[in-house]
């Protein structure tokens, strides 16, 4: 289905398309995920919706945040982060999700659920750091290379003249082993995700006269390598890796 979306416009235009979770018109991402099995932007006004769900969403609604972030940054196009959702914000729809930021400097505040949610803010930073080092992920070619619904596993690849990341997401509450066959594999691999294996520093962006933050590969990171042409991947519940290839 994916493929299919980005065929119908030039790269061009994908590589700029606005790809965003949530708004000023919808409920907030983490309150969608609290409140499942509904039609997008639909039943999501507490005044019209009683039944709506409020409250405080738990650490496995911000896993499923996080895992929908981790997309958000590695798929073709412009990232849009609805402020606050960073934080772990969460709201129905107008005008609970216009809700004021929760700024640091300005805590606590009466309710003692408005705090920043600090692992979600951390895994987002990381997330645009990544995203700013590498310019595949913002211009780099996309191809799908599995999809299995059963296990609930996507991995795809962003790849450009200079790089190649494969990008592996699991949408299901158990860990899942993936055995992904990749017989054009020229060296190892350095999973991104793993913040061990990363520094942080700021610097001019490739193709912008700015400096952001990025991230920089330990020289003792683990390495992964193919056998035989296949890559096998570990994937914790509702987790993603990043593994960028490093030529021989």
């Amino acid at each position: 289905s994916l493929a299919g979306l980005l065929s119908i416009y030039p790269p061009q235009a994908n590589f700029a398309m606005q790809n965003l979770f949530a708004s000023h018109d919808v409920d907030r991402i983490a309150s969608m995920v609290r409140n499942p099995n509904r039609p997008y932007d639909q039943k999501n006004r507490m005044q019209d919706n009683p039944a709506y769900d409020i409250s405080r969403p738990s650490d496995r609604d911000y896993a499923s945040v996080k895992l929908m972030a981790a997309f958000q940054m590695t798929f073709p196009g412009a990232p849009l982060i609805w402020y606050g959702d960073e934080a772990g914000m969460y709201g129905t729809d107008d005008p609970a999700n216009r809700m004021p930021m929760w700024w640091r400097d300005l805590m606590p505040y009466d309710n003692p659920d408005h705090n920043i949610r600090e692992d979600v803010m951390a895994h987002f930073k990381h997330l645009i750091a990544i995203r700013n080092a590498y310019p595949a992920l913002r211009s780099g070619r996309w191809a799908g290379l599995l999809a299995d619904d059963q296990a609930k596993i996507f991995v795809y690849e962003r790849r450009d003249t200079e790089r190649r990341l494969i990008v592996a997401l699991n949408n299901d509450r158990i860990p899942h082993t993936v055995n992904l066959n990749l017989p054009d594999a020229r060296g190892t691999y350095v999973n991104l995700m793993d913040r061990k294996s990363v520094t942080y520093l700021k610097k001019k962006v490739q193709g912008l006269d700015a400096e952001r933050p990025q991230i920089e590969i330990d020289p003792d990171a683990p390495k992964f390598s193919p056998t035989d042409g296949v890559l096998h991947i570990d994937l914790l519940p509702k987790s993603a890796a990043i593994f960028l290839e490093i030529a021989k």
